[in-house]
């Protein structure tokens, strides 16, 4: 099972959008509305399963913010609704309600804060209802039609990240704090061992070699929560529950900014994890991120990022080493047309050190897509499009392979030039 699976991000704003900002008093809205259509042919995720879909997605919200000198408070929200004309069972309405703050409290201290509530959902054929073939008492249905609504779930979440030393300043100190709550709503008798709460704790050091470059140094840690844990079994000799867990990251980087042609931040170190369950060994390794965007020219933008991180595994395993490498490529052509080609490679090492494990279950899972789209701004405020995308995932067995094709036509508007 590959831990990123093709999903909707309902509360990015697509790169190739420029919302308009309409003054409300001492207050700046900018609003979005997104509204598609495309036909998908493996909504199941399951090569073995295919059942393809005309979606109907309609995506909007808005930002209310207020600036008070350097400091910066905003409130958003933002939905995304999509209808699947031949699989109603499929059809959802997701929700985000968030704030954001930031304060210049004094010129050696700053402050970031983030939060937000989220009502999602996992897409049927996807997390815990992946495969074909149910391995439950009930039969050998697939999966994804034993359930009658996809799996649905509310997450809290928040963030703050504290700067000491002024911007100028040969060092800085850093301590980042984030919080998350999961808990899914509906099937508990398949999701409530998944519930879980996260800490996240980072002390860090920067260090400024010349303006917008730092070299940093920085200790992650992770520490997880599953109320339900302690129900946990080995089941035909295959982990089939959560454990709570710590991972421990330590980080060199290297974050820069120096032109107009590129900036990027890479980081690498070392990874220690530990579970509570006595039958989990602890884990350790190497590990990096990075991201990176070179513009050759002032309107074509190559972007770059890579990961590898560990993750503990859902169903079979019990961590998962996971690669990921993307790169896309967007570019704005005469006649206010602008393409973007996008390309992800991932790869999954599930790595079961339980005593008694099957060694089988010890496998590799890979999966290669890309995207190609088309958009025109036929006015200051409204853009159409077009876009292909393609997924090939391939797993340890062939009830977890998928091929995926989508064909989507947009349309992009910004309702504050209309009302200009």
């Amino acid at each position: 099972m590959l831990l990123v699976l093709p999903t909707i991000n309902g509360w990015a704003m697509d790169k190739g959008m420029s919302p308009g900002m309409l003054p409300l008093g001492p207050f700046d809205f900018m609003p979005l509305l997104s509204i598609s259509e495309s036909h998908n042919d493996n909504i199941f995720y399951n090569n073995l399963n295919r059942k393809s879909s005309l979606i109907t997605r309609i995506q909007g919200g808005g930002e209310l913010a207020l600036r008070r000198k350097l400091d910066r408070y905003a409130l958003h929200y933002a939905f995304l609704s999509s209808q699947y004309h031949s699989s109603p069972a499929d059809n959802y309405v997701d929700h985000n309600l968030g704030a954001t703050a930031h304060f210049d409290i004094t010129r050696r201290n700053r402050l970031d804060f983030s939060s937000s509530l989220i009502y999602g959902h996992n897409m049927r054929g996807t997390i815990f209802s992946q495969s074909d073939i149910a391995t439950l008492p009930i039969g050998t249905q697939p999966i994804a039609t034993l359930l009658n609504e996809p799996d649905q779930y509310h997450q809290y979440d928040a963030r703050a990240n504290y700067r000491y030393g002024r911007t100028d300043a040969q060092g800085n100190l850093g301590l980042q704090l984030g919080w998350k709550q999961l808990t899914y709503d509906n099937h508990p008798e398949r999701t409530a061992q998944w519930d879980s709460t996260q800490l996240e704790i980072t002390p860090g050091f920067y260090w400024r070699l010349r303006p917008k470059t730092y070299l940093s140094a920085q200790i992650q840690n992770t520490f997880v929560h599953y109320p339900d844990s302690s129900n946990s079994q080995l089941k035909d000799k295959l982990l089939i529950s959560s454990q709570d867990y710590s991972l421990r990251r330590y980080l060199m980087g290297v974050t820069w900014d120096q032109s107009s042609k590129t900036k990027g931040s890479i980081r690498a170190g070392y990874y220690q994890q530990e579970y509570s369950g006595a039958e989990q060994q602890s884990m350790s390794g190497l590990t990096w991120d990075g991201q990176v965007q070179w513009l050759p020219l002032p309107y074509s933008i190559l972007s770059f990022d890579f990961s590898n991180t560990i993750q503990p595994s859902i169903g079979s395993g019990i961590s998962r080493q996971l690669q990921v490498y993307n790169v896309s490529w967007k570019h704005d052509w005469p006649n206010r047309i602008t393409t973007e080609l996008y390309g992800t490679y991932q790869q999954v090492h599930n790595q079961n050190t339980a005593q008694g494990i099957q060694a089988a279950a010890q496998s590799v899972n890979s999966g290669i897509a890309f995207k190609f789209d088309v958009k025109y701004q036929m006015r200051s405020w409204l853009d159409i499009g077009v876009n292909y995308a393609r997924s090939d995932f391939e797993g340890a067995s062939n009830d977890r392979n998928s091929t995926q094709n989508i064909f989507m036509l947009y349309i992009h508007a910004i309702p504050l030039a209309v009302a200009n």
